[in-house]
């Protein structure tokens, strides 16, 4: 006769108890967390927000490097209207959960972005044909990077931004202000190809022919690979409904394509710091013992920004 073992035991319990755990500290991301977060998506145990909460607050590290399918996500638009209810109702419950978001053609307008905040294991950010969205928009998600890291987005590496005709550029200089960033994606924006040439390398970028994205996830987008948990955001969501009334599209939701395809990637390497150091005048100035900014300082800054160039 044989016994079950003590692991098995406390990963049952855990199994059959998510909604009442409320701290999973000091307990191994590998096996046991990992094992855990594919029996919730796999199994007929019901999902909470709660346990996805709890998992993402005592493992935040483990899980950005570990790059599951589960914790990553398709938003689209149904029926004209928005993914504005479901990016809120992860906004209000688990919103460290997601590494990996895709917001493309999902009908979200600038003000929406600032729902991001909290996102703070945000990797991946896919903006994409969303023609509301305008350089205001790529303002406010610079707002929020440069925000505190309890509701920053202090991990982003992976930008995508294609197929905005509302991006010009006055978009770059928001984008120069993302220090995490490796790959950005401006393909047929109203970006000129020729400034974009001359300002991106500046930052460290290179142009690249190729889509290389750093946190890549084999079908991370694909609803037939997050199931469950595409169909348990959509009832989720439906209590920040509220009769949601369809957004008008305020520019033409189909990508020019005499416009350029301007895919950008860097390398962040210990080679920026030694180039820093050959400056210690700029460090020595006492500006520079003002730069801890709050997010609305960023913000006024950025609006004002926009105000000179318009």
């Amino acid at each position: 006769m044989s016994f079950p073992s003590l692991f098995s035991i406390c990963f049952d319990y855990i199994k059959e108890h998510t909604q009442d755990i409320v701290s999973l500290e000091g307990v191994p991301f590998s096996p046991v967390i990992e094992g855990l977060i594919q029996h919730l998506f796999t199994s007929d145990t019901p999902l909470n927000p709660s346990i996805l909460s709890v998992i993402s607050e005592s493992h935040s590290k483990e899980l950005r490097k570990a790059q599951l399918t589960w914790s990553s996500l398709l938003l689209s638009k149904a029926a004209n209207r928005s993914a504005v209810p479901a990016l809120t109702a992860i906004s209000k419950h688990f919103p460290k959960f997601i590494t990996c978001l895709k917001l493309g053609q999902s009908n979200i307008c600038n003000q929406d972005i600032f729902l991001l905040r909290g996102f703070t294991n945000l990797k991946t950010l896919h903006l994409g044909q969303n023609p509301n969205i305008t350089d205001r928009g790529v303002l406010y998600l610079t707002s929020i990077i440069s925000a505190a890291p309890s509701i920053g987005l202090p991990y982003l590496e992976d930008l995508h931004l294609c197929d905005l005709p509302g991006i010009t550029d006055k978009s770059l200089k928001f984008i120069g202000k993302i220090p995490t960033l490796l790959y950005i994606d401006i393909s047929h924006t109203n970006i000129t190809e020729l400034v974009a040439l001359r300002y991106l390398p500046k930052m460290g970028y290179r142009r690249v022919t190729e889509r290389i994205t750093p946190f890549q996830i084999k079908s991370a987008f694909d609803i037939f690979a997050n199931t469950k948990f595409y169909w348990f955001i959509k009832e989720l969501a439906f209590q920040y409904d509220q009769g949601q009334i369809p957004r008008p599209l305020t520019v033409e939701n189909l990508p020019n394509l005499n416009l350029p395809t301007l895919h950008f990637s860097r390398t962040l390497t210990k080679h920026v710091d030694t180039v820093k150091k050959k400056k210690p005048f700029v460090e020595s100035r006492p500006v520079n013992k003002k730069q801890r900014l709050t997010t609305n300082d960023y913000l006024a800054m950025f609006e004002q920004e926009i105000a000179d160039d318009d």
